[in-house]
């Protein structure tokens, strides 16, 4: 229907069933009619107790499904997961990729070394702390270049 406007003061799942209401009130749709609410895992959305959820379904005779957030509850996932991997490997692919990062001169070098071993010119990536999906391309990135990365540390020490 619409983004609603909320109060950031007082994000109670109170205010938030009020707040639903109010639109579906203006708009002239019963709340009865809805059949199905999409939205994120937070706890005052779809809690079990005191909820928006909770509160909807009061009135409206728990007459529509609720749809959670596929891609949050996907992140919450792998973001576990990701606390389970040793802490060295992310470690390490954040010191390539600092190493890499401020220097042209460290990033010809690599270049050069990816020319003379033909292979692919791919820049090193930088793991996010928000963005999961992309330390498994830095892993990738890391071992499809390891040759190169291999042969720049050796000859720099």
């Amino acid at each position: 229907l619409e983004v609603i406007p909320l109060d950031a003061r007082s994000c109670s799942s109170e205010s938030l069933a009020s707040a639903v209401e109010k639109c579906l009130s203006e708009k002239k749709v019963l709340l009865t009619n809805i059949i199905a609410l999409t939205c994120d895992n937070a706890s005052v959305i779809v809690g079990e107790r005191n909820s928006l959820v909770t509160r909807l379904r009061e009135k409206a005779d728990d007459s529509f499904i609720t749809i959670r957030c596929i891609c949050h509850s996907l992140h919450i996932a792998a973001s576990k997961a990701a606390l389970k991997l040793p802490r060295n490997v992310e470690d390490l692919l954040r010191n390539v990729a600092n190493y890499f990062s401020h220097s042209c001169k460290r990033q010809a070098q690599l270049a050069e070394l990816q020319e003379y071993l033909h292979k692919e010119k791919n820049k090193i990536l930088r793991p996010s702390e928000t963005r999961w999906l992309v330390l498994h391309q830095c892993v990738e990135r890391v071992l499809q270049e390891w040759e190169p990365l291999k042969l720049l540390y050796t000859v720099r020490s």
